[in-house]
């Protein structure tokens, strides 16, 4: 399976801050509450099959899929990608990775995410 729809944690910024994708969390509602990206839904993947994963999200639109560790989100992506949709990415890593580069203070998109 190609990793071209995994995106790194900088590449997921940069994506971020030029907010042309939506960004869809797809873990429980409980995690979500718990923190999350300011710029993403919430569509928890058990609420989603392969009957209604498809109406959910256009062909057309770029989505970036996040989670935890980036397994779920993965998931989604690699059935989506099947289904035909190429504008779909997978937070490699996950908010996992994510937390780790910014808490290291990588000035990506200045002082929103530093």
């Amino acid at each position: 399976m190609e990793k071209d729809f995994d995106l790194a944690s900088k590449e997921a910024l940069n994506l971020l801050k030029k907010k042309n994708a939506r960004v869809v969390d797809v873990r429980e509602p409980d995690e979500f509450i718990y923190g999350h990206l300011n710029e993403s839904e919430s569509i928890p993947l058990s609420e989603l099959n392969p009957e209604n994963a498809e109406k959910r999200f256009q062909k057309n639109e770029k989505i970036l899929f996040v989670c935890r560790s980036g397994n779920r989100s993965r998931n989604l992506a690699v059935f989506l990608r099947e289904k035909g949709f190429e504008n779909v990415f997978n937070l490699g890593g996950g908010l996992i990775a994510l937390n780790s580069l910014l808490e290291k203070k990588v000035k990506v998109l200045g002082s929103e995410y530093e």
